[in-house]
Parts: structure tokens; sequence; C-alpha cells
């Protein structure tokens, strides 16, 4: 059996590919989950690598709130590496404009470095925070940029970003309505797209979708370094999203950011904004079918 990726990505030449297959050595590591190391989640971190274990997937990075605990690190780790499941820890944290979803190649004393505190990061000016993580050399995601669920909703504000890495794609919790906005985002800057359960107190959110890396990832580093490369795939694994009305009851449509709720439509040029991925790919895969994957074929 194979395992078909179907949306769409480019080479170099900029052509479209309806489908891909993944080989054997593809991972597949869910990029944004909350634990109990958050205090308003109620997951145990040691639980979920469990989870993550029986539903196949390789790898989950967790995606703090608030400053780890260098012991609750090793002990998931090494929980991780007991079942065979690699670990990786990150944060989300709101901006003025945009949740943000980074990891650093030590994930410490960040907050303490740059003054940044959960209770004012609303405040925080977006494109300082993306040129701090980029200053540690390390990588950054626009999470759920569409998402009405937030109290801060990028909208159409994501084109004024820039130097970024990726755009959270597929996010479990989010209305597929808005999920197939950042693809659009995604394609119009050229950036590449992940995908994360989001999962924070539900178990069944685990598994479900994650990104697929190409290349082999064992350390923070390497996962960083294959973010800021690009050759990663958004993919959803053979089940719906847990979709989640907008708080009017209404279907989803662009935002862009005005106060007074007025929404900008039409079709717009774009022509700069993240790290311009130049033909790298873009847009999410729908995987269907076994959990099973082949090598790579046309």
């Amino acid at each position: 059996m194979f395992a078909i990726f179907y949306g769409f990505c480019f080479n170099k030449e900029l052509y479209y590919k309806p489908y891909i297959f993944i080989e054997d050595k593809t991972l597949i590591i869910d990029l944004h989950i909350h634990s109990d190391m958050n205090p308003d989640c109620h997951l145990s971190a040691t639980q979920i690598i469990q989870h993550v274990q029986e539903a196949g997937l390789d790898g989950i990075a967790f995606t703090n709130n608030h400053p780890y605990n260098p012991e609750d690190i090793e002990k998931i780790r090494q929980e991780g590496e007991r079942l065979g499941v690699k670990t990786f820890f990150g944060y989300e944290i709101t901006t003025k404009i945009a949740r943000l979803v980074f990891f650093l190649p030590k994930p410490f004393d960040v907050f303490e470095k740059y003054g940044w505190s959960i209770s004012t990061s609303e405040t925080l000016d977006t494109q300082q925070v993306i040129d701090s993580i980029t200053e540690e050399e390390g990588c950054c995601i626009i999470s759920h940029p569409f998402d009405k669920r937030n109290q801060v909703v990028c909208g159409d504000r994501i084109f004024s970003l820039r130097d970024f890495d990726a755009i959270e794609v597929v996010n479990f919790r989010c209305q597929k309505g808005f999920n197939d906005m950042a693809v659009e985002a995604a394609y119009n800057m050229r950036v590449s797209s992940v995908g994360g359960s989001d999962a924070s107190n539900n178990f069944d959110e685990i598994g479900q979708v994650g990104t697929t890396f190409k290349n082999p990832v064992e350390t923070q580093q390497d996962l960083i370094r294959e973010i800021k490369g690009g050759d990663i795939w958004a993919v959803e694994i053979g089940v719906k999203h847990k979709y989640v009305s907008s708080s009017r009851g209404q279907g989803p449509h662009r935002y862009d950011g005005r106060p007074d709720g007025r929404h900008r439509g039409g079709s717009r040029r774009y022509d700069g904004g993240g790290r311009g991925r130049d033909g790298r790919n873009n847009g999410y895969q729908r995987r269907q079918g076994s959990y099973n994957r082949q090598n790579e074929g046309e």
C-alpha cells in the first residue's frame, strides 16, 4: 500500500503536481501541540508522547506559552527516546497582529533576554519578534493566521510581514475555510507550509494532521534547518477536521485586520514578504488511505 498526499507543491520549475508519493524515510511530525507544561492545559506531556506513538507519527513539537523548566524537557526527552518518538520544544506567542510558533537551538531564557511576557505579549511588535527569533538563529511560523477563534486575527496583515519561515496551513482545530485561506497566503508568498494539531485538552486531536519532512531530523537544530530549508509539507492523515465555527455562526471569509469589521474582497497581487521560497513546495497534501509509505513516484 502507498499513501498519496493530494494538493499542490512546486519544484524549481514551478510546475503543478497533483500528488506525491512519500518515501519510507519521510518523517511526519506534529509541529503544534500544548501540554500541562502550560498552566491552562491539562494534557500530560508523557501521555501525549504515548498517543503520538500509537497514532504512528514520528515526532512531536511542544509549543509552550510559558518558559520551559529544563528538568521537564529532560524528562520528556527520555520518555520520547524510550518510545521511539522524536521530541522538540518551541513556543507559541501572541503578538500585536499575529500568533507565532517558533523554535530556537536552545529553548531557554528567550523571554527574559528580550523582556517578553505572556501577560503583555499582545503589545509586542510582530516584526520585531520575528527579527529577534532570526537573530537567535531560530525559525518562525505564522500559526493559523485566519482563525477567528483568536483575539488577535492576523488575516491579510500577514502580507505585511517579512523574514518568517512558514505558514501553518493545516490546523486540526481550525475551520477548513480558515485553513484554505492560509494555503492561499502560503501559495502567494512562496513560503513553506506546515501542519499541527494545536491539541490542548483532547487526546483525540493527536495524530490527525502533521508536517512531513523529506530529510532526517534528529535534533532541535535539524528541525530548524529543515523548516528554513523548505522541504516540508503540511498533511492531513485521512480524517476530517474538527471544524470550529466562527463566534457569529457564519462561514469563513477573508479578514484583513480592520477593527470596524470591514473586509477586503477581490483578488490582490503580492510581491514580497516571507522568505520567498522561489519555487519551494507550498500548500498542503491531503492524505488518503493507508498509513504505509513507499518510494516517491510519478
